[in-house]
């Protein structure tokens, strides 16, 4: 192992957790999220995230393995209408960082290794 290279994802939570509270804030990017035609047509609102029981996804365990049991259940919803484009809107500070740090660390890593 080389050096202390660890990086953290953006926002300090799982992005589960991140996602999830993305869905139930009040903010600008998550209102146009819930506009999109997609959401419309598929009944995706705030009030069906907001009366979901995260024990029906997972009726065991710690709250991360009900939300990873949740983001796993709506993944393919989330890719269909893009909710990560709107999300990342919401987070572009912190993923421009994470990616000037990751650039950073691997540049270091390489050099150590003699990797070009």
């Amino acid at each position: 192992m080389v050096g202390n290279n660890i990086l953290l994802l953006p926002g300090g939570k799982s992005i589960e957790n991140s996602i999830r509270d993305f869905l139930l804030s009040d903010s600008q990017n998550v209102k146009e999220y819930y506009s999109n035609m997609i959401c419309l047509s598929q009944g995706i609102t705030k009030i069906h995230f907001m009366q979901e029981d995260l024990s029906t996804f997972y009726n065991r365990g710690q709250k991360r393995d009900k939300l990873k049991a949740w983001f796993n259940a709506y993944l393919s919803i989330f890719e269909e209408t893009q909710l990560f484009n709107y999300w990342s809107k919401e987070h572009a500070e912190e993923i421009e960082s994470f990616i000037t740090n990751f650039k950073n660390n691997l540049v270091t890593i390489s050099e150590q290794l003699y990797i070009p």
